[in-house]
């Protein structure tokens, strides 16, 4: 049941401000409140709807770095849970829609639901979206599975007048290997909430969240010299990596490994960059856990 207009009319507005400002992950949680408890709710100028938080809460918990990885799982079975809450077609559209983004790196689970909402034909104002989508993934999965059999390294390569390390690539065992191009259906990836209320009783809660692991960084040197200086603090292990860009978003290849495991504690990284021509260049810091820094550094 509704809370009443005006509470729901303040969860609202509070969780966009919130979600507005960064507030996280108060945004997030005041916005799940709103959706469990306000799924029919309309502003009385016609505005806005309950179906517009799905926006607004997608982009709360997206942008709660500090949730980690574990927020997606979370995300996703909250949604689950609140599919069939509204019977209007636009809730349901929407919510399949952050579906999508909870998934994240999962391209095979977002095949899964992309497939049956394309062959099924709803949200068909969505068709176009779904298919673009559908072919994204399609791309990132086998892309990740070259990743997984071509081994990379570094070689010095000329560029211009500079020398830059690029990767090179030797090809394993791809027979040993095999790309699986198979998509799992609805039940293989617990989605078949999809095909109707009828299925509620098979939503589990998804696991706690866990704490972040990448908790702060800066620069030790900037303007730097002839090598970006870090400093950085990890909550809990991950996987850390760090990737250079100049202000067009194409990466600036590096001549020291992108990739460590990293435990708890207060660490320092410096990355030799002595050919980098002079300019402002963003580096990219994040984990396997979902974390991601970014710290503007200047050449002079």
């Amino acid at each position: 049941m509704d809370l009443p207009d005006t509470t729901c009319s303040y969860l609202f507005g509070l969780g966009y401000d919130l979600e507005q400002e960064g507030a996280e992950p108060a945004g997030y949680d005041t916005l799940r409140l709103f959706l469990e408890n306000c799924p029919f709710w309309k502003e009385a100028n016609g505005a806005n709807s309950s179906v517009a938080a799905f926006t607004f809460i997608n982009g709360a918990v997206s942008g709660w770095s500090a949730g980690g990885q574990g927020r997606w799982p979370d995300f996703l079975a909250f949604l689950k849970q609140v599919l069939y809450l509204n019977p209007d077609t636009s809730w349901y559209c929407q919510d399949v829609g952050d579906m999508i983004t909870a998934m994240q790196y999962d391209e095979s689970q977002k095949l899964s639901e992309l497939q049956y909402l394309i062959q099924s034909g709803k949200c068909q104002e969505f068709s176009s979206a779904w298919q673009t989508l559908y072919n994204s993934a399609s791309h990132w999965r086998h892309q990740y599975w070259l990743d997984s059999v071509f081994v990379k390294f570094d070689t010095m390569q000329p560029y211009g007048n500079y020398s830059w390390w690029v990767d090179s690539m030797v090809n394993k065992d791809t027979l040993a290997n095999p790309y699986d191009s198979t998509i799992p259906s609805l039940w293989q990836d617990s989605l078949e909430i999809l095909l109707g209320p009828q299925y509620a009783n098979a939503v589990q809660p998804s696991s706690p969240i866990t704490s972040q692991a990448l908790l702060n960084a800066r620069l030790l040197d900037n303007p730097m010299q002839d090598a970006i200086a870090v400093s950085f603090e990890m909550g809990r292990t991950a996987l850390i990596t760090m990737e250079l860009q100049d202000i067009l978003g194409r990466e600036v290849p590096l001549t020291s490994a992108k990739y460590q495991l990293e435990q708890p504690g207060t660490h320092s990284a410096r990355i030799p960059a002595p050919n980098l021509p002079p300019g402002t260049y963003y580096l990219r810091i994040t984990t396997d856990t979902g974390d991601v820094i970014t710290l503007k550094v200047v050449k002079q």
